[in-house]
């Protein structure tokens, strides 16, 4: 079973709050799939496949991996913003068994 063909359920809560600077959004997104821990990760970890299930990742230009490190570029589509965004280098660090650490790679 693949995460991709075990999903159970899916929820998405958009958040909207008014500050001094104008509107935020957030988004929420909760998906139960049914498989290991270690599949799941696999999944997450293979930018390009989970790419074709994660909205947020609208093209990934580049993937590097070097063991547990994974460093990628993409343009984001943030939900309710109608522009393109500028591309973005993301960096994965994977805690075998446990989680996955994502955050923009910093500045060359």
């Amino acid at each position: 079973m693949t995460p991709r063909t075990a999903v159970q359920s899916r929820t998405t809560k958009p958040l909207y709050a008014v500050g001094a600077g104008g509107v935020m959004t957030r988004v929420e997104e909760q998906l139960t799939i049914g498989c290991t821990a270690e599949a799941f990760l696999g999944f997450v970890m293979d930018v390009e496949r989970y790419a074709q299930v994660d909205d947020k990742l609208r093209t990934v230009f580049w993937v590097r991996r070097d063991g547990d490190l994974t460093e990628f570029a993409f343009r984001p589509a943030l939900p309710g913003v109608p522009f393109p965004q500028p591309k973005a280098v993301a960096r994965m660090r994977l805690t075998p068994g446990r989680r996955i650490d994502i955050r923009l790679a910093p500045c060359p």
